[in-house]
């Protein structure tokens, strides 16, 4: 999956509509993935049981979500709209690729873009942060693009790092 998650992130922004101030549309996310055949479903309003149910599946789940706070006590202004300038202005997407109910405290897993290796959110943070808006205004609440086809391991697009 981390593979996956670097090229797909790598050419969706690649003559995309992605700019630093706005982030990638999901728009632009299901143009590519249509373009090149890869099958998906993408829902709104999905509840944590959905996400656990894709994943059980071997479905890898496209997000977007609130990441890095900016501010300085480390909340996100996910309630406030009158707020242009706090309002779900930390938006980011990242990869589900599973979960762990069996913890103390049950997270799920993630491949980031902006990290090597994998990050967790716990479910009650995920649950939270799991919205975003994209550049014209539109709210994308517990949105996730579901990669619904089987994915096979291609070692050619592996690289020594130096």
């Amino acid at each position: 999956h981390f593979i996956v998650k670097c090229y797909i992130f790598s050419q969706i922004n690649k003559g995309s509509k992605h700019t630093p101030e706005k982030g990638t549309p999901p728009s632009a996310i299901m143009a590519y993935l249509e373009e090149n055949d890869v099958a998906f479903t993408a829902s709104q309003q999905l509840s944590l049981d959905d996400l656990l149910q894709k994943l059980a599946a071997g479905h890898p789940v496209l997000m977007p979500l609130q990441a890095w706070s900016s501010a300085e006590d480390g909340s996100y202004n996910l309630d406030a709209p009158s707020d242009s300038e706090s309002y779900l202005v930390e938006g980011h997407w990242v990869i589900c690729v599973g979960y762990c109910q069996n913890a103390e405290t049950p997270y799920f897993i993630f491949n980031d873009p902006a990290c090597v290796g994998h990050t967790i959110l716990y479910t009650d943070e995920l649950n939270r942060r799991w919205i975003d808006m994209d550049g014209a205004g539109a709210i994308f609440d517990h949105f996730g693009i579901e990669i619904t086809q089987s994915t096979t391991y291609n070692k050619n697009g592996l690289f020594y790092m130096d």
